[in-house]
């Protein structure tokens, strides 16, 4: 009898240590993945402000373009977001930064 009574105690042992082990497990990974969720609230986030930006952006193109554009609003849309140039223009770049 004595041998079955020492039997289910280290059976005991060990069924606890396994838990123990699978509660810390458990408790990482709840941690990393709060973090995981943290993060990816924060990108969420910032990609909805850009897309609200951008949204703004398209409606005053938008009206811009129903209203029709003057040749300078043209021509200064041109040169600041899409670096063209007039045609026998000389442009000049700075090397030196």
């Amino acid at each position: 009898m004595k041998r079955k009574v020492g039997k289910r105690k280290k059976r005991g042992v060990v069924l606890k240590l396994l838990l123990g082990a699978f509660v810390i497990y458990s408790a990482v990974n709840l941690v990393k993945i709060s973090i995981d969720v943290r993060e990816k609230q924060e990108t969420l986030a910032a990609l909805n402000e850009s897309v609200e930006r951008q949204t703004v952006e398209n409606e005053t193109m938008k009206s811009a373009i129903q209203k029709g554009m003057t040749q300078d609003e043209v021509e200064k849309i041109s040169r600041d977001k899409l670096d063209l140039a007039s045609p026998n223009e000389r442009v000049f770049i700075n090397i030196d930064g």
